[in-house]
């Protein structure tokens, strides 16, 4: 299962909730003291369906809360998280010489256009085309077809 990171509002709230004493008292005062509390009930939804928090609710607010592990080891899965993208990012050249988040190669695939050899070499397929022109030219039969076309005019 791959770590999805939460939104800062979605993530402060956690943070607050793991840090607290009791859970359902937290949650419970958090949601009736809101300002939105339909931006309070996404948030509390987000982190139950990314299986932080179990919550049951009774008269519309939040009645019993539970914390899984999960929720308690996000910031240490937030940190590897970043720090395997940030190692993702890097490039080693030579002995330890590092670039780290470089879009040269990203750059350079996207603005790489996909030609032919004729678009990119139009020189060398102009010889070519002379010279087989010319070669074709050099046949015995040219004359006979000039003598044709000669008799009609």
């Amino acid at each position: 299962m791959s770590f999805e990171k939460l939104p800062g509002n979605s993530r402060r709230l956690l943070q607050s909730i793991v840090e607290s004493d009791n859970p359902t008292d937290f949650l419970s005062k958090y949601f009736d003291e809101a300002n939105d509390q339909e931006e309070a009930r996404g948030m509390i939804k987000e982190l139950r369906e990314q299986g932080y928090i179990n919550v049951m609710w009774a008269d519309n607010k939040p009645w019993y809360v539970t914390l899984n592990n999960s929720a308690r080891t996000y910031e240490e899965r937030l940190k590897e998280s970043e720090a395997s993208v940030s190692e993702q990012n890097r490039i080693i050249i030579g002995d330890n010489n590092t670039i780290s988040n470089s879009a040269i190669a990203n750059n350079i695939e996207n603005g790489y256009e996909k030609r032919g050899f004729a678009p990119k070499h139009p020189w060398i397929c102009g010889i070519i085309c002379s010279l087989v022109a010319g070669v074709i030219l050099m046949f015995s039969f040219w004359e006979k077809i000039a003598e044709f076309v000669g008799g009609l005019l």
